[in-house]
Formats: C-alpha cells, structure tokens, sequence
C-alpha cells in the first residue's frame, strides 16, 4: 500500500519550507513544491535526522552486520526502551534505523523493515511484552495494536518508582487468533483495568469491542482526539497530553450496551413509544396487537398451515381499511407470488 505523506518540513537544507514536502514511503522519494526540488538528490548525503524522517532507498538497502548494543531514538523512542522490551535494532554506520526484529515470549519475531514493511516467524499467538510484566504485577494494564505503540506508551507513562507500575503490552496482529484469545485470556483477567490505546478506524474498534465482550466490567479506552496513535502522540511532542488522556480514560462498551446505573434509568425515562395498527382480525389482534406502526412484521410457519391465506386475509383488511403498508411475500415460484398479488378484491368506498 503506497503511504503518502504530505505537508510536511523539507529535506533540502537550502529550503526553510515547512508544509510544502511530499513523502512517499513505498518508493521512498519526495519532491517540495517551494523550490521544486525531488527528494533524494543522487550524491547528496543526508543527515541520519533527515533519513530516520525520510528513508531512502540506498539507507534502507545497506547491510546491517551488527544489532546495535545502544540503539539511536526513533520515532521519539529512546534507545533505553527498545532495549527494554528485548527489541533488536540494527543500525546502518550512521546510527539510522533499517530493522527492528520484536521478540515475543515464546520466540516468534515480528520483523519491521523500515519504514514499514513486515514479516514474521514463529506462532504469534502471544502479546508483545508480556514476559515483562507477570500476571497481578499491577492493577492495571494497557493494550496497543502495534508494537511501536506499546514502547511509545511505556516510555510516555513509565514512571521511575518501580518498573510494573504500569505494564504496556501489544497484540501480534490486527486480527489475532483463537488461540490468541485463549492464551491471551487468563493473563489480561489477572488485572482489574485495561486501558486500550488503539487507533480510531474499524480495526481499532473490532479490537475495542473484542476486549469489552472478553473483559465487560474493566475495559477502558484513551480518548485520541486528533492523533492517529499512541506514537503520533510521541512524534508530536504530546507526552503530557498522551498522559492526560491515559489517566482520563473512560470506560468503554459497544453502542449497544448500557452497563451503569444513568444509563439503565434513561433507557425507562426514554421508553420507545410503540404504536399498533389493529388489522381488523379479531384473533390475531388479541394475541399480536395487530401490526407495530416502523417495524417489520415477520409471519413464518410450517409449509401448508395456512400462511399465505393469512397473508392475503391481512393484507385485504388492510386494503379496505385505507391503511398505507407493504408486504413482501417469500412464495416458492414467481407464479404463487404475482397470483398473490392479482388475488385481491378492493373495495371502493
């Protein structure tokens, strides 16, 4: 999928431009509309700064021969907190990053190509951090969907006192498996508060209304505003904000469900005012009310007991009533369906 970045600072160290540049992540090339000048010019060497922002071709395709013992920030992730989380950043000779192999608990790797491509090995059917942070280490846990999220988490709400205050983990995967889920089960119910930082799109939210089937009673979600993800925040300069919206999260159900007290109440003070045409049939008005005025009506039997007379009966009620309705009839040929609808007789008044 081809990632247009657009407006934003150009590379070109004569040009002070600072929404004028246009990245494409896939090729890997750019190109400024204040002095018109394409992005990478062959020959020029480029900050790490400038490459880390706008990777090319040549700085992603150079070997890396040696994992860094000291990785360089990244996308405002210091190098402290890869290591922490056991990520394996290799480096070109300019400190820039060109791959970082996320180790799981059981050995599966999730291997990021820079800017973003992945690949994997092993069975990911666990979450990224986990072996960090055991089970009832904290009171609360908080759940990404990537793993650049969760560093960019742990490193925006980590606090020095002790290291399981407050544990980030991710999921492998946009849609984890079965057996994700089961494993994932008991260590995420060992603690009585998840906070979700997912992205606000359909994925981040099948992931939300996942967790709060799973987990009704402690799911909790940080409100974005207008950052993509917890990363964005980091990219942003936004940590104090990120925190703010951490430690505000509110309680998160699908549109649904009512789960509190105000909300159970409302649902009698706004009782849905139901209102039923009487079909002029005496047996069928006692047990059904007759028909509920915006609703669908479904009538549904065994074969042969009578409901397409009933159908019509209702329907040639209906007529000489001059009550406004449409009806649909699932006959088993064309033919029983169009005689249905030529078999009335109307009476004129």
């Amino acid at each position: 999928m081809t990632d247009e970045q657009h407006g934003r600072p150009c590379p070109n160290p004569d040009c002070d431009a600072e929404h004028a540049f246009s990245y494409n992540s896939t090729k890997q090339v750019g190109h400024c509309k204040k002095c018109n000048i394409a992005y990478p010019i062959k020959g020029v060497k480029y900050s790490s700064e400038i490459l880390q922002m706008y990777p090319t071709k040549s700085s992603t395709s150079t070997a890396a021969t040696t994992i860094a013992d000291e990785p360089t920030e990244y996308r405002g992730i210091q190098g402290a907190v890869y290591q922490q989380y056991g990520v394996k950043v290799w480096h070109d000779d300019d400190g820039n990053h060109l791959r970082h192999d996320y180790v799981y608990p059981g050995g599966a790797v999730k291997t990021r190509k820079i800017p973003k491509t992945f690949t994997a090995s092993g069975s990911m059917d666990e979450l990224f951090g986990q072996q960090l942070f055991p089970t009832y280490c904290s009171k609360t846990i908080t759940l990404t969907e990537g793993e650049l999220d969760a560093l960019s988490v742990y490193q925006m709400i980590k606090t020095t006192k002790d290291r399981f205050v407050n544990p980030v983990v991710s999921i492998p995967g946009a849609s984890p498996s079965g057996a994700f889920w089961k494993k994932a089960f008991e260590y995420l119910d060992s603690f009585e508060k998840i906070i979700l930082s997912v992205d606000t799109d359909g994925p981040g939210e099948a992931l939300a209304n996942k967790i709060a089937n799973l987990f009704p009673s402690k799911t909790y979600k940080v409100d974005h505003g207008e950052y993509k993800d917890a990363n964005d925040f980091l990219v942003s300069s936004k940590a104090r904000e990120f925190r703010d919206a951490w430690f505000n999260a509110k309680k998160y159900k699908p549109d649904n469900i009512a789960s509190t007290g105000d909300e159970l109440i409302k649902l009698l003070d706004n009782e849905e005012k139901l209102t039923y045409v009487p079909t002029g049939i005496t047996g069928f008005d006692d047990k059904a009310l007759g028909l509920m005025q915006g609703h669908f009506t479904v009538i549904k039997a065994q074969t042969g007991i009578g409901k397409t007379e009933l159908m019509r009966y209702l329907e040639h009620k209906l007529i000489q009533s001059n009550t406004r309705f449409a009806s649909w009839h699932l006959e088993e040929t064309k033919q029983r369906s169009l005689l249905g609808l030529v078999s009335y007789a109307l009476a004129r008044t």
